[in-house]
């Protein structure tokens, strides 16, 4: 404002300046001694005055406070005065004058002053509100209609959220650049400057904040069907730290706005700091969680692990928290701080998944048929996708009062999912029955424990919600 302030007082005084006419050298003083301030002119709506500022033998010689704060009304004063041809001066480089030129020539009623403004000043100020408002409808359509081309049409609910604060932050970028052809006094824009600059430094905030959305939404749904694998941890806590930066960015804004010194903002954060880490140390504590877990990686987005008592599949991991999809499709929220500290059983990194059965067998069996059976299940697992037979095995475990207990062991390969591997052992199952049934042996026990074989790798809720005489 100050900058704005000074460019508008400089070519007020250079517009009175031309019509009372230049300085001319022998009316200055020459006494190198003397400190005494220049009178120019003098009127009983101002005065141009150039004083000494500084100390030393070599001071500034500038125009005095008074000269510059009652630069305006001494251009009203005298404005009708003719410029001086001595005057020399180029046209003026602020567009205010020229549309205050135009204005008084076509209606001189326009210059009434109503308060600290003149009518056509308070009706402009009214009027560039109204055009920065239209042409920010028609500007955010043409955007969103490009954003919504780029999505192939997806997205909508993020048009929808990105409309009113795209709107307001196009509105009032339009007005900042329109409002200087009004030239609003000091007054007027001590309000109008602040005011304006907090709602576009919160409009800017919240379309980023959307846009931070939109595009984290955007790249992890199309990261699930990328075939280059991508780290979403480092990725999801890069979008968070977005965030964040974006709110420092828009506070920083706002103190600028409000003319607040840098010095205060930043002496203020560094004493209530203190107090606020005291007051929020487990939202810090969750928060270096998340460096941590970037940092150590000790599971990705979409690995199945096991933490205390919390196990399922790792959806999102955020600055605060990560947010974990358990088997009964329930999600749980964990905080980064308590993550970070847990013992992580990341089943999503192994390399081969062991499963272990055991399958009770009649005394009624032949050794030929256990030997034909071992043989037969062997052939089926090589034969069965993501198995790995060269680690399975099929061998007689103990000799049991009512079976024989043959433990099967099926090592299936790591990039085998949980669903996928539910199929295999089914398909597995069902073919081992079939087998069985046609080389004549009999599985003994009243209930038997193939089951389990199928079991092995369901949740835990599943295993105790068996009924207890068929555990």
């Amino acid at each position: 404002m100050r900058v704005y302030e000074g460019e508008l007082a400089a070519q007020y005084l250079k517009e009175v300046i031309d019509r009372i006419g230049d300085v001319v050298p022998q009316e200055i003083p020459d006494d190198p001694t003397s400190f005494e301030p220049y009178h120019k002119f003098s009127h009983p709506a101002g005065r141009i005055v150039v004083a000494a500022t500084g100390a030393g033998d070599k001071p500034s010689w500038k125009f005095d406070a008074n000269s510059v704060r009652t630069a305006r009304d001494l251009f009203v004063a005298v404005e009708d005065m003719p410029a001086l041809a001595s005057g020399g001066s180029s046209a003026p480089r602020s567009g205010y004058f020229r549309l205050r030129r135009w204005i008084r020539d076509f209606s001189p009623m326009l210059l009434l002053p109503i308060g600290s403004l003149e009518a056509w000043q308070a009706a402009g100020w009214v009027l560039v509100l109204a055009v920065s408002f239209a042409l920010a409808l028609a500007l955010s359509a043409v955007l969103l209609a490009i954003l919504r081309r780029a999505t192939g049409g997806e997205h909508s609910s993020t048009e929808l959220e990105l409309r009113w604060p795209l709107r307001l932050a196009l509105t009032f970028s339009i007005y900042k650049q329109l409002i200087p052809f009004i030239g609003l006094p000091d007054l007027a824009k001590r309000f109008s400057v602040g005011a304006t600059g907090v709602v576009l430094a919160i409009a800017l905030m919240w379309v980023g904040w959307r846009l931070i959305d939109f595009v984290s939404e955007m790249y992890f749904s199309r990261a699930k069907s990328a075939r280059v694998p991508t780290d979403h941890v480092v990725m999801s806590l890069t979008f968070g730290a977005l965030k964040l930066a974006l709110i420092a960015a828009g506070c920083f804004a706002i103190a600028v706005e409000l003319s607040l010194p840098y010095e205060g903002v930043l002496a203020s954060l560094s004493i209530g700091g203190l107090a606020v880490a005291f007051a929020s140390r487990e939202t810090l504590s969750n928060v270096f969680g998340a460096g941590i877990l970037a940092v150590d990686r000790p599971f990705k987005s979409g690995d199945r692990i096991i933490a205390g008592e919390i196990q399922g599949t790792v959806e999102r991991v955020g600055i605060r928290s990560t947010r974990i999809r358990t088997d009964d499709d329930s999600l749980v929220i964990v905080p980064n701080g308590k993550l970070s500290d847990s013992v992580v059983n990341n089943l999503g990194a192994r390399r081969n998944h062991m499963i272990k059965a055991k399958l009770p067998l009649s005394y009624a069996t032949t050794v030929d048929q256990i030997v034909k059976f071992q043989e037969g299940v062997m052939e089926l697992i090589a034969n069965t996708p993501h198995a790995v037979s060269k680690s399975s095995r099929i061998m007689v475990s103990a000799l049991g009062q009512e079976r024989i207990d043959v433990e099967l062991t099926l090592c299936l390969d790591g990039q085998t999912g949980t669903a996928h591997e539910l199929e295999i052992i089914n398909q597995l199952t069902i073919e081992i029955l079939r087998f069985a049934e046609s080389i004549g042996v009999k599985f003994g026990a009243r209930y038997g424990q193939l089951s389990d074989f199928f079991l092995a790798t369901l949740p835990s809720q599943i295993e105790a919600d068996r009924p207890a005489k068929a555990r």
